[in-house]
């Protein structure tokens, strides 16, 4: 939200817009609001494209935008300067979950798929956790942009 308008009761957010980088994150952003006892088919969605749904909420093109923790840091340090409702404080859904249609386990080379995904998925998180610096590194040759953004 921007400075001044954020709430702690996502009802509010009824009749109201939120910018999303891609229309397809209505579908994350649809459960974390039903949860929260808002409907959903009251709440008006705008693709406000990528990168730029932070700069059209700061420009006043919405009322709200989805963000999660590591964005939150990259916005903060580009100078935008919003209140955060955290999910993570406020929600009792799980965050960061993988999700998969019961059909697709069914299917021995999806099943197969899957499994090799989430595993190298867990490997990366376990490499990350026991070298956090080497793994910054690694992201920040990836994405140099990101890199140039954050800093050190």
């Amino acid at each position: 939200f921007r400075k001044g308008e954020g709430t702690n009761d996502l009802k509010t957010l009824e009749g109201k817009t939120i910018l999303l980088g891609s229309a397809a994150w209505q579908s994350i952003v649809d459960p974390m609001l039903a949860v929260q006892g808002v409907d959903v088919s009251k709440v008006k969605y705008v693709e406000a494209g990528w990168p730029t749904w932070a700069t059209a909420l700061q420009a006043g093109q919405g009322d709200a935008a989805l963000s999660w923790e590591g964005l939150r840091a990259e916005w903060i340090a580009n100078g935008l300067d919003f209140e955060y409702w955290l999910g993570v404080q406020k929600s009792p859904l799980f965050a960061n979950t993988f999700v998969v249609r019961a059909a697709d386990l069914e299917d021995a080379d999806k099943k197969d798929y899957l499994a090799k995904y989430l595993r190298g998925w867990a490997m990366g998180m376990e490499f990350a956790y026991h070298n956090p610096r080497a793994a910054v590194e690694m992201v920040f040759e990836q994405f140099p942009t990101l890199a140039a953004n954050l800093g050190p």
